[in-house]
């Protein structure tokens, strides 16, 4: 018996064999003659016209970046051939990426982005299972040349080259189905020895099997005649083979498999050449089918259907007829797969909505899985969210990239801020189907193996390569042949997603529940990065929220069907960039001018929209205002100022915006929610009253409070006036700046680590501090600071005479690259935690660092305010725009820019403009103390074009029930759809009014669908509310 050194040694040489078979795999029959035409052109079929093509020789190359090449030919199968599958082969592809079109149909993909061997990971798609002598095949390629990539880690080199490629030889190739046996049984066991417990008997039985194999296999084989080499593979197969049949006891571990590409819609590359990469991908599907009838392959975004569709409609039929054979699933349930943090609750429904009605249209099918591998961390109200969609299972693999902590469990059921739940896995992907992968993914400990072992002995591996990768490799499902129960190695069987979890929940014993978010303890820098993109997304769903709105309005006063039809587009372009690549703000650059392009456009033509459906008769003696929302309010309206005259019976004051633009203030306006009122507009001269404000050394006295500033300029002490109350606390002024070098560890637009705390100083120069605006409306502060040789803020403060909220309209000039803008509030309220909005209500966060779970939380997704609240007062900081902020003990830091670098090299330089507010409150947090100023900031008040007089469709009586959303059916009819949310935290009794004669009402779910019918007793409808729950109502007029 060998000493284990040398065993090693041999099982190494035995290794070695399976790269250097690797050119042995297929032989060469005929190299196909081709033709070649380049362009820079999006185009989705070969070019039909035979005078765009020059002959392609020897010396052929090609190539520019961001440049196609399309090549053609046509092969006649000779006798020789006939019957036997053939492969269209290039070692060496020239391309990065490439698509196959075989008789005009997409059919298989090249690609290079995993080097294998000395050849790309997709080198050789077979175009036929076996033809007749003389039947005649056009084949095309269609090689994309690539493009300029910086990298995502600071500082990392910058991904380029020449873009130039030999065009070499496309081959028609047979397998040598004696090398590609061999090659994967002896794959299949060294992966299983490597794998295995080394004091394993079974282990030893494969050891002593190698040592059985040495001396049959020949290692210099370009020393002896091909056949004895064959010879040698063959009888090394049956040496291998009685240790390939053992199969597992009863009870063995279970893989589902089913075949993935996880595609981003934008990140590296533009949505023009993801469209591109759909198709490789897929139509490599389709060829992977027709070779395994076993195989499945799941797909998770309905819109890169839809692009099929539009683009690629061959392949869109084949499609289809795998999916209607239950092989090719399109699960997952959304339009895209969209961030999980940072759309608004409504758009993520629409996620649902637009996705399920798409799979339903298509294909009859209905997703029963939210699947959403790679966004970064999950609201806590997304199980509300999906069972209000029918979707009862999640899966994602995202949280275990956390940087802090290990998440418990991996098999689940997640509870939501309502008490919904959701049951919950997380899925492995981007792995493969050898023993190498499925073993440590099942029977490892840590977190890459199953974390509760006692709950269940299940996993789901979605295998294949994504992002351009072309998705599972052919070797990929002969491995999968080879462990589907195999001694050693988890049971393996295909599957669909879907009854994955059905099994998965069906068989689990006692699943724990988790409460709260999946916060992903990594890319905390995605909640701010790219600010333009987040303020068009908050701007964006705010504008299509009031198109709806009044869309609805005119429907009803003019007795017509409501429809989506004017919408539809700019919805899906929001949709669309809500993708978790593009709203976080880490795609490469041109990709994120298309994002803000497009949304820009949407709340153009949104705003346009509203403005048309607001416009009424022509009047000259008033102003229409409209509330969009369903708040009462009275906060100060902002107009043009009237070309003669003023509003009469209320409080005015004309100011003079950074831009030399004037706005009339107008207090004092009490609006009910939705309502639309004509404010009585006179001739003459308004005579103001005298200010209520005072100004001194630094000291402003308001009606609301008492505010001393710093030599800064900022806010060293504010005493609210109806308490008495000192806000300030400990620390800095409150609305300081925190300026300073931002450079993570790695994933430069992504991350934040917790060391910038460290960087951050207070290190800006006030270079001017000037009262701008004193009436008896408000007092303004007009400010500068210098961040750096390169940066400023401009700055005004608002105080108000009827409010205690201090709204800071911010100028961010940016132009440095790594660093990182904070604004500071450090309060005198002590509390165990902040109460941040999601989605449909809120978080309760600690405000401590007791744990490595507190700490690794040291920043967070919000949406419209954090609020700080003790039990009779309180503080809350709200914002129109920024999503990312930081808790500690009194703090509330709001991050307000971020200047990245990688993949778009910008550093997000530019013009950005927010506005934030502090807003102290009497009282702890409640709705009308925290929720209705911060819809009010975000939501002002409209200013119609003529006379109109439009009724509220609906309202409610309880002041924390809020109706979210008034929208057309999305199947137009003379209906509308009503969405409202309990936004307290408490249990609500609440009787909604309309103001039409309701001809039916029924309850739905979110995608629209009636659950039960309602009775209207004089126009009221009586409703109960859970806490934080959901109801989407649906009434006919």
């Amino acid at each position: 018996m060998m000493h284990a050194r040398q065993i090693d040694k041999t099982i190494s040489k035995i290794r070695s064999l399976l790269k250097r078979l690797d050119p042995y795999l297929f032989h060469t029959e005929d190299v196909l003659a081709l033709e070649s035409y380049t362009t820079f052109d999006s185009l989705y079929a070969p070019p039909a016209d035979d005078d765009l093509y020059t002959p392609v020789t020897a010396e052929s190359e090609w190539g520019a970046e961001k440049q196609y090449n399309w090549l053609r030919g046509t092969y006649v199968v000779p006798e020789r051939l006939a019957g036997k599958p053939l492969f269209l082969k290039h070692m060496h592809f020239c391309g990065y990426e490439g698509l196959l079109f075989v008789n005009g149909m997409p059919y298989g993909n090249y690609a290079t982005k995993m080097a294998v061997a000395c050849h790309g990971n997709h080198y050789a798609p077979r175009f036929t299972a076996g033809a007749a002598a003389g039947e005649s095949f056009s084949l095309a390629i269609e090689a994309y040349a690539g493009h300029t990539v910086e990298g995502c880690f600071p500082y990392a080199p910058v991904e380029t080259c020449s873009f130039r490629y030999p065009i070499g030889n496309f081959e028609i190739c047979t397998q040598n189905e004696i090398v590609a046996e061999f090659s994967y049984d002896l794959r299949t066991l060294l992966e299983l020895w490597e794998n295995l417990d080394p004091e394993s008997f079974q282990r030893a039985r494969i050891t002593n099997c190698f040592i059985e194999l040495h001396p049959i296999l020949i290692y210099s084989m370009d020393t002896v005649p091909w056949q004895e080499v064959e010879a040698s593979l063959q009888k090394a197969r049956e040496v291998m083979a009685p240790l390939l049949a053992e199969t597992n006891a009863p009870h063995a571990p279970h893989v589902g498999l089913i075949g993935h590409s996880h595609m981003d819609t934008a990140w590296l590359w533009e949505i023009d050449e993801t469209i591109k990469k759909c198709a490789r991908t897929y139509s490599n599907q389709m060829n992977l089918m027709d070779r395994d009838p076993d195989y499945t392959f799941m797909q998770s975004s309905a819109y890169h259907l839809k692009w099929m569709e539009m683009h690629y409609p061959d392949l869109f039929e084949a499609i289809k007829k795998r999916i209607l054979e239950g092989r090719y699933e399109p699960n997952g349930g959304v339009y895209v797969e969209s961030d999980g943090n940072i759309p608004g609750g409504e758009y993520l429904i629409r996620q649902f909505l637009w996705g399920m009605r798409y799979t339903r249209e298509k294909f009859g099918y209905s997703s029963n899985a939210y699947f959403l591998p790679d966004s970064f961390g999950f609201s806590a109200a997304l199980p509300q969210i999906l069972n209000g969609c029918g979707i009862p299972y999640f899966l994602t693999t995202k949280v275990g990239w956390s940087d802090t902590n290990v998440f418990p469990y991996d098999t689940f059921y997640w509870e939501g801020i309502d008490g919904s739940r959701v049951f919950t896995h997380f899925n492995c992907t981007e792995g493969g189907t050898t023993p190498g992968c499925l073993i440590p993914r099942v029977c490892r400990k840590g977190k890459d193996g199953i974390s509760q072992k006692s709950v269940t002995d299940a996993r789901l591996m979605t295998f294949g390569h994504g992002d351009g990768g072309g998705g599972p490799e052919a070797f990929m499902l002969e491995m999968a042949k080879r462990t589907r129960d195999l001694q050693g190695v988890p049971r393996a069987a295909y599957t669909t997603v879907g009854r994955f979890m059905q099994e998965l929940e069906r068989d689990a014993v006692d699943p724990n529940v988790y409460r709260g978010e999946l916060y992903l303890e990594l890319h905390r820098g995605t909640y701010t990065n790219q600010h333009t993109i987040k303020r068009n997304n908050r701007k964006a769903e705010i504008a299509l929220h009031n198109a709806e709105l009044y869309t609805v309005e005119k429907a009803i006063a003019d007795g017509v069907p409501a429809s989506e039809e004017a919408m539809a587009p700019l919805m899906e372009k929001l949709l669309v960039n809500q993708f978790h690549d593009i709203l976080p703000g880490t795609c490469i650059a041109p990709a994120h001018d298309r994002s803000i392009r497009e949304t820009t456009e949407v709340i153009e033509k949104a705003t346009g929209l509203t403005q048309r459906l607001l416009e009424g008769a022509p009047a000259t003696g008033s102003v229409t205002v409209s509330n969009p929302v369903d708040i009462p309010r009275s906060d100060v309206i902002d107009m043009p100022v009237p070309e003669n005259g003023y509003i009469d019976g209320y409080r005015q004051q004309i100011i003079t915006r950074r831009d030399g633009s004037r706005s009339l203030r107008v207090a004092g306006v009490a609006l009910k929610p939705f309502e639309t009122r004509a404010l009585p507009l006179v001739g003459g001269t308004y005579h103001p009253q005298p200010s209520p404000f005072h100004f001194a050394d630094r000291v402003l006295t308001t009606p609301m409070a008492v505010v001393t500033f710093d030599e800064k300029g900022r806010i060293a002490s504010l005493v609210d006036k109806a308490t008495g109350r000192e806000v300030h606390g400990k620390g800095y002024s409150l609305n300081t700046f925190l300026f300073g070098e931002d450079v993570p560890h790695a994933w430069d637009n992504w991350d934040i680590d917790n060391d910038l705390e460290m960087k951050l100083t207070d290190c800006t120069e006030l270079e001017s501090f000037e009262p701008v605006a004193d009436g008896e409306v408000e007092f303004r502060i007009r400010t500068v600071y210098r961040l750096s040789p390169n940066s400023r803020v401009y700055q005004d403060m608002v105080f108000y005479a009827d409010s205690p909220r201090i709204d800071f309209e911010t100028a961010i000039d940016w132009h440095d690259k790594h660093r990182f803008l904070k604004t500071v509030f450090d309060t005198s309220v002590r509390s165990d935690y902040a109460t941040q909005e999601v989605q449909f209500g809120y978080l309760r966060r600690s405000t401590s660092r007791n744990n490595s779970w507190e700490q690794a939380r040291f920043e967070v997704p919000q949406h419209k305010y954090t609020d700080l609240s003790e039990t009779r007062f309180g503080v809350a900081v709200l914002n129109d725009c920024k999503y990312g902020v930081s808790l500690y003990d009194n703090r509330i830091a709001l991050s307000l820019h971020k200047g990245g670098c990688k993949p778009d090299p910008r550093g997000d330089e530019g013009y950005h403009e927010c506005v934030y507010s502090l807003c102290p409150h009497t009282g702890a947090f409640a709705t009308d103390t925290v929720v209705y100023p911060a819809y009010a900031l975000n939501n002002p008040v409209l200013i119609a074009g003529g006379s109109v007089s439009y009724q509220p469709p609906v309202t409610t009586d309880s002041d924390h029930v809020l109706i979210e959303t008034i929208k057309p059916c999305e199947d137009s009819d003379r209906a509308f759809i009503v969405r409202l949310y309990e936004c307290e935290g408490s249990q609500a009794q609440a009787v909604l009014t309309t103001g039409f004669d309701v001809k039916r009402a029924a309850t739905t779910d979110m995608l629209e669908v009636e659950t039960e019918q309602l009775a209207p007793d004089n126009g009221q409808i009586a409703l109960s509310f859970r806490p934080f729950e959901i109801k989407t109502l649906k009434f006919w007029y």
